[in-house]
């Protein structure tokens, strides 16, 4: 990718803030304080509550040295667990994929 078009897209991914304008808390997934503290990663979150009785909760951006590695994690999970349990279910799949990338 040009060095340009490589730096726009980082730089939006790393403007990611803690907390959206919503209201929503985006320390899941793949900018878990569980991966965090282990390397580098820069993300984009997504949610969106109960198109077809579930909650859509998504995490995607780059992991690992140099952010070599391009990650997406997409669920559909029930709501009877919750905003927090999408949120733990997500981060268990994101610090799992992370323990052999880092």
């Amino acid at each position: 990718m040009p060095a340009p078009d490589r730096a726009l897209l980082l730089d939006a991914l790393a403007a990611t803030t803690p907390t959206a304008r919503d209201g929503f808390d985006q320390d899941f997934g793949l900018l878990a304080p569980a991966i965090a503290g282990r390397m580098r990663a820069t993300a984009k979150q997504g949610w969106m509550c109960c198109f077809s009785g579930g909650y859509y909760l998504h995490s995607a951006g780059l992991l690992g040295p140099d952010e070599r590695f391009v990650v997406a994690l997409l669920s559909v999970q029930p709501r009877a667990r919750g905003w927090g349990g999408a949120r733990n279910e997500l981060t268990s799949v994101a610090s799992a994929l992370a323990a052999p990338l880092g």
